[in-house]
């Protein structure tokens, strides 16, 4: 499928939000079936679209798109790399059906700041990719003994509860990190042994930060959010901090 009505680009904060969280609700049902009782990316997909309120005909459409009964544009998990104002490297993941005009657009955005889009991997060796898995707390009654059962099923680390708000809710959920490729496996376990999860995804840590002051970051931070209200972008990673 390759065509369909939906060319209008989002204007607000909510359109944006509905429309990354359409594009990962087909990607999720292309990539591992339409049924999310048997595909827990796509189950989650849609549980974190419910918990933003996005109405349920969008959902509908998302869903049904993703297996191929309504027309979709032919979707495609695309990184970009390269750097921001200040030398901080930008790691950028998408969903575009048209590569090139997102590169050309995301390179356009970084040359207006003083940064620049590089090379495939020229920025991905400053981070380190992870699993992160979101456990709502309120299902774990022993966190010393949940500790315990997740290294079991395979994790690499967890944190302690802290409140969640991307879904618009404060929801608090522990951080249960994994190898790359151990993600899914984890979080099927998780789900398994009846443990409410509240997310589940890909994610990058920064191996090393470039400090810096006040009026930089909020230069930078002006950056990284027009980047992320991009409509093909799904997530920004950074490696800067404030000093």
């Amino acid at each position: 499928m390759t065509t369909s009505n939906d060319t209008s680009r989002p204007e607000t904060e909510r359109e944006k939000t509905f429309e990354t969280l359409k594009r990962d609700i087909i990607v999720a049902a292309r990539a591992q079936g339409d049924d999310p009782d048997t595909n827990l990316r796509l189950r989650l997909a849609l549980h974190r679209a419910e918990q933003t309120h996005m109405p349920d005909d969008m959902i509908e459409r998302a869903h049904e798109q993703g297996a191929g009964e309504l027309e979709a544009p032919d979707y495609q998990e695309v990184t970009y790399e390269g750097y921001g104002p200040y030398d901080v490297a930008v790691f950028v993941e998408s969903i575009t059906d048209d590569k090139a005009r997102t590169q050309e657009e995301l390179g356009e955005l970084f040359e207006a700041h003083g940064g620049s889009l590089g090379e495939d991997g020229c920025v991905a060796w400053q981070f380190d990719q992870q699993g992160l898995v979101q456990v709502v707390a309120d299902t774990v009654e022993d966190g010393d003994a949940f500790m315990l059962e997740v290294i079991d099923m395979g994790a690499d680390d967890l944190k302690e509860p802290l409140y969640d708000r991307s879904g618009g809710d404060r929801v608090p959920v522990y951080r249960v990190y994994t190898d790359y490729e151990d993600l899914w496996g984890v979080a099927r376990e998780l789900d398994q042994a009846g443990y409410d999860i509240h997310a589940a995804a890909p994610t990058r840590e920064a191996t090393q930060n470039v400090g810096l002051e006040s009026d930089e970051a909020r230069d930078f931070m002006q950056f990284y959010e027009k980047v992320l209200k991009h409509e093909d972008v799904q997530d920004v990673y950074a490696n800067w901090e404030s000093t």
